[in-house]
């Protein structure tokens, strides 16, 4: 049993060693759901302040996930905890467009995983 601690102890440092660590950073941009957002950035450079919160809500959208339309047309989905985040969010608030947020988390690849998202005041 022991033994099995120490390796376990020592693997954990190892890898903590070997990579480096995801830096906790903040992004702002637009929620969108995924479907939307990759059907339509391109042609509609005025998506993200016109997207609503009824269409993310719609069954297809919710499904497709969530992630945050950047200032620079950038799309950078969010994880599972962040899409549950901002399920929460869209039943929170009774703001209907216009959902410009700051999200807090790591970045890993192409998907943010997000520890926190708040609507920014306009």
């Amino acid at each position: 049993m022991l033994a099995a601690i120490t390796l376990l102890s020592s693997a954990n440092s190892f890898g903590a060693a070997g990579g480096a660590k995801p830096v906790n950073k903040s992004w702002n941009g637009y929620l969108m759901d995924l479907a939307c957002a990759r059907e339509r950035k391109d042609m509609e450079p005025d998506l993200g302040p016109k997207h609503t919160r009824k269409c993310m809500q719609m069954p297809a959208c919710d499904r497709s996930g969530f992630g945050l339309l950047t200032d620079a047309n950038e799309l950078l989905p969010f994880d599972e905890n962040g899409n549950a985040k901002v399920r929460a969010l869209l039943q929170q608030t009774n703001q209907t467009g216009n959902l410009r947020v700051r999200v807090q988390g790591t970045q890993s690849n192409d998907v943010l995983k997000v520890t926190k998202i708040e609507l920014r005041k306009h």
